[in-house]
């Protein structure tokens, strides 16, 4: 097929070669001009001026050439649809006419050949019509030989080839709901959606087709939510229990003319009303006094059908009044009752089989549940039962008959001997209990005493005190660090870390000074694993023993070396045990320092500032640099008179990853090293700021000329 492009890419190497023959002739014309470019100028013979003379270019007739096709070859075309042909001069139209022939092959390697008729919109412009009858989905190609020529006598330097696609039948591709199925929502909507637009864009909704016919009739309405997607709302639900047959309109037509040629019809059955669940369910026992019944079906119901029909009684087959609030759509009503409910009483509910669904549709089954509210307040048990143990941490759980008052501070109702610190509790959700935590001490034994005064829900009191006793079971052997940070910061002066520990008699540290490249492997991908198991060369292990009373907990300071000194500056490796402790803290990676740096980076600046711990005194002058986990240098500067350094870096996709600033080595006095992620305390969230240190990157918004989907649409 010849295209636009390539048919004016040969009008330009006409232009150029007529241009090339138009040079030459000035050439020849003018000898006097061409031979003195480039050699030296002579003296004038005479005043007079060379008389010179004008050449006028002579235009050259250019061949004929189609410019344009509308509609665009390769593109749809509709049955009996014409097509347009653009020229780019005038053409002697019988020409073009006899040298325009087309054809189509339907598929059994025949080309057929196909008719039309001529219309000279001017004499660069020519449409075609097809009247051959063309099968569907085939292709039809017209063809003009180069016997066509232009007004001045020049023909096509070469035929032209155009193809297009026939628009194929209107076909049915997507149905709701399926065919066949059961169980079908009575308002759901019914889809159908066809392969090609059947209703033009923005076309005016009273004068499109319905594309459904229903049996038996539903009432409601159809409309084109694009122009090939029709969709049916039921106003009110379909019929519940019902078998719904759709047929799509023969009558359909695209807008491109072709017809629907094969029938489309299925049918699916509506679901039959029922109740889903009854909350609470039959059989419930501690029913509160003002509890709400919550009724699910599975469909629509009709408010006054179920109100009229629904029934709460008790015992004594005394009415219970109350109200109903619907929700989701009517598929759930909440009764709840008038005045509260009378303790220890058997109530039932009751729904009969008459109460309709919104489409008129009876449940045909009925419905009952039987419950029976909360008794009077008592004190049932306990967590743990009475003279059972209990760990400190995990405080004691009292169980009663009916759920404590949530408005009062139960503490006042409460003693517990010896006194508990702290002391807090919580409601149990889901139970009638409360939870009693506090500063217990270990192997103690501890004595509560509920009031005769504690309150429930609804304002009755227990009327009898109750004594409730239990002990507290031994501390377990612990080892703590305050620190979360597996990188610990130290100075040389430090000669020992802080610690927490509790039934232990003595601790077992290892150290061992840590060269630079195996910190870059801690830090880097598995490096978890490899801080874990790492093992220095130069192991010191010695014991240092704890003279602790038990079940307490004490602050101790565990010394960094064997005999009590500091650790000159570098990286080194601490791993601590103790007996009886299954998780001890650590291991950790002592960095320590005569200088402190505080180093922030974003995603496009970082931030140093040096200051000596000795002198509490900036350090200006020294070589501060920033690098990736892995050891690539970011950026590097000097510290200004503040000690300040601070500098743009390249733009980071991941500034979660870890950074880390370093000025000199280990073993230099001046040696210094801080991590991004040494901000336990002082980070943004620790003050309920907000943060968010993402870099630079692209944001991209999407939006519809409509909602995605509507009501109805799958």
């Amino acid at each position: 097929m010849t295209t636009k492009l390539s048919l004016l890419s040969r009008q330009h190497r006409w232009a150029t070669a007529l241009a090339g023959l138009l040079l030459i002739t000035l050439a020849c014309s003018l000898p006097s001009v061409i031979q003195s470019i480039g050699t030296e100028a002579e003296p004038a013979l005479a005043s007079t001026p060379v008389p010179t003379s004008t050449i006028t270019p002579i235009p050259q007739p250019l061949p004929p050439a189609l410019v344009e096709v509308d509609p665009l070859p390769g593109s749809k075309l509709p049955l009996n649809r014409s097509m347009t042909f653009y020229f780019n001069q005038a053409m002697e139209r019988v020409s073009v006419e006899t040298a325009l022939i087309g054809g189509y092959d339907s598929g059994d390697g025949i080309v057929h050949p196909v008719s039309g008729s001529f219309n000279w919109v001017d004499d660069n412009t020519l449409t075609y019509t097809l009247d051959t009858q063309i099968p569907p989905s085939t292709d039809v190609v017209v063809e003009i030989a180069t016997s066509a020529s232009a007004a001045n006598g020049l023909t096509l330097i070469e035929p032209i080839s155009v193809s297009f696609a026939i628009a194929p039948p209107l076909e049915v591709v997507e149905i709701l709901p399926e065919p066949g199925l059961s169980d079908v929502d009575p308002l759901s909507a019914i889809v159908v959606t066809f392969n090609q637009p059947v209703v033009a864009l923005g076309a005016d909704p009273n004068t499109t087709p319905d594309a459904l016919v229903i049996d038996p009739p539903a009432d409601g309405s159809g409309e084109w939510v694009n122009t090939s997607t029709y969709v049916f709302y039921p106003e009110t639900a379909l019929f519940g229990g019902a078998t719904y047959s759709i047929n799509v309109n023969p009558g359909l037509t695209g807008t491109n003319g072709v017809s629907l040629t094969t029938a489309r019809s299925w049918s699916f059955s509506s679901a039959s009303p029922r109740l889903v669940s009854i909350e609470p369910g039959d059989d419930s026992i501690g029913v509160n006094l003002d509890q709400p019944f919550t009724l699910t079906f599975n469909q629509t119901m009709d408010r006054i059908s179920v109100e009229g029909h629904f029934t709460m009684h008790d015992a004594n087959g005394v009415y219970v009044p109350g109200n109903f609030e619907w929700e989701q759509n009517d598929k759930v009503v909440v009764f709840t009752p008038s005045e509260l409910l009378t303790r220890n009483t058997e109530y039932s509910l009751q729904l009969p089989f008459g109460a309709q669904a919104v489409g008129g549709t009876p449940l045909g089954v009925s419905y009952a549940a039987t419950v029976r509210t909360v008794p009077e307040l008592i004190f049932i048990s306990a967590d743990p039962n009475q003279g059972g143990l209990t760990s400190v941490y995990e405080g004691v759980t009292l169980y009663f008959s009916a759920p404590l008052s949530p408005v009062e501070d139960l503490l006042d109702y409460l003693t517990i001997s010896p006194d508990v610190p702290d002391l807090y509790y919580w409601l149990g959700d889901y139970d009638s209990s409360i939870n009693i935590r506090g500063s217990y001490d270990a192997q103690t034994e501890y004595t509560i005493t509920v009031s005769e005064d504690m309150p429930d829900y609804w304002g009755s009191t227990l009327g009898f005190a109750s004594n409730y006793s239990f002990q507290t079971e031994p501390l377990n052997a612990s080892l703590n660090f305050s620190q979360y940070s597996s990188y610990l910061f130290i100075t040389p002066q430090d000669t020992g870390l802080a610690a927490q520990a509790t039934n232990i008699f003595g601790v077992d540290i290892m150290l061992g000074e840590v060269p630079f490249v195996d910190l870059l492997s801690f830090l880097g991908s598995g490096g978890y694993d490899i801080l874990h198991n790492y093992q220095p060369n130069d192991w010191q292990i010695w014991n240092h023993p704890l003279d602790l009373p038990g079940d307490r907990m004490y602050k101790v300071q565990l010394p960094v070396q064997p005999d009590s000194s500091g650790l000159s500056p570098g990286f080194y490796h601490l791993t601590l045990s103790a007996p009886g402790v299954e998780y001890p803290p650590g291991p950790f990676v002592l960095v320590s320092s005569n200088l402190n740096l505080t180093f922030k980076i974003s995603a496009t600046q970082a931030f140093v500032w040096a200051v000596d711990l000795r002198t509490n005194q900036p350090v200006p002058g020294s070589t501060v640099g920033v690098y990736t986990r892995d050891g690539n240098l970011l950026v590097s500067g000097v510290t200004d008179g503040n000690g300040i350094f601070q500098s743009a870096i390249p733009a980071q996709e991941d500034v979660y990853s870890t950074f880390y600033a370093m000025v000199g080595q280990p073993g230099d006095d001046n040696f210094a090293f801080s991590l991004d992620n040494w901000n336990e305390g002082i980070n943004s969230y620790s003050f309920g700021l907000p943060s968010n240190f993402t870099g630079p990157e692209i944001e991209a918004y999407i939006y519809t000329d409509r909602p995605i989907y509507r009501p109805g649409q799958t």
